[in-house]
């Protein structure tokens, strides 16, 4: 199950919000192979003042989206993964890439529960296993 924390500044639609939430769920259980109804995403909005980058204001504001998820998985399927966030972002919320954090958070699975019951370790996706096949 994969938490996804989308921060914006403050400006965008509430249906560009959604739409972005959407499509990062979305995308994110399809190179996962993790169960959409299972996977919880949330917009949070920042003040762009709230914002500074090396020490002074950025001449432009930045997106960051975290991922949290159970640890386990191949260094190519989270560097696919970064890949696949940053698209996302960019497409639904119209930023610079260069704007777009990715932060993946990997927790020990017993770490992450639902319900009060650990998720345990996660399975490979299917496009991983195929091609190692």
């Amino acid at each position: 199950m994969p938490y996804i924390v989308l921060r914006i500044p403050r400006g965008h639609s509430a249906e560009a919000r959604k739409e972005a939430l959407i499509a990062l769920s979305r995308d994110v259980c399809t190179l996962l192979d993790a169960g959409l109804a299972d996977t919880l995403a949330y917009a949070q909005e920042y003040d762009p003042n709230d914002l500074c980058v090396g020490g002074a204001a950025p001449a432009q504001t930045g997106v960051l989206v975290t991922i949290m998820m159970s640890k386990g998985r191949p260094p190519v399927v989270l560097r696919r993964l970064i890949e696949v966030v940053t698209d996302a972002a960019e497409r639904t919320l119209d930023v610079s890439r260069r704007s777009i954090h990715c932060v993946l958070q990997e927790n020990d699975p017993s770490d992450v529960a639902v319900g009060g019951i650990p998720l345990g370790f996660p399975n490979l996706p299917r496009w991983l296993v195929d091609q190692q096949a």
